[in-house]
């Protein structure tokens, strides 16, 4: 997508590629759910990121972007079963409502 807005409402936006140079501005729009596939994808964001629930993350690799500082919040979960992170300069926070808990396994 290159112009308009992105409402995700309760969706899993799946990012599925096999090869390198895919790239992830969100320009503010939170993702709900959001998931990682394909061996060989490579994924750099290009500012920061919200999710509003889980992040998974089985193949391939997402990039926060070298010499970049784009955050990562988190309300949920972050599973990374098999694939890479790459997190840089940037932190990644988990932000959910007050008395949840987040998991985040590998």
């Amino acid at each position: 997508m290159t112009s308009g807005s992105f409402v995700s409402g309760a969706s899993t936006i799946t990012f599925n590629a096999s090869a390198p140079g895919r790239l992830i501005t969100t320009q503010g729009y939170p993702f709900s759910n959001i998931a990682f596939s394909g061996a060989g994808g490579y994924w750099t964001l290009q500012d920061s990121m919200t999710v509003l629930s889980k992040v998974t993350l089985s193949a391939g690799t997402l990039d926060t972007g070298a010499g970049s500082n784009f955050a990562i919040a988190v309300a949920g979960d972050w599973s990374s079963a098999g694939g890479t992170f790459m997190a840089r300069q940037s932190t990644v926070s988990f932000n959910g409502d007050a008395g949840s808990t987040s998991t985040c396994s590998a």
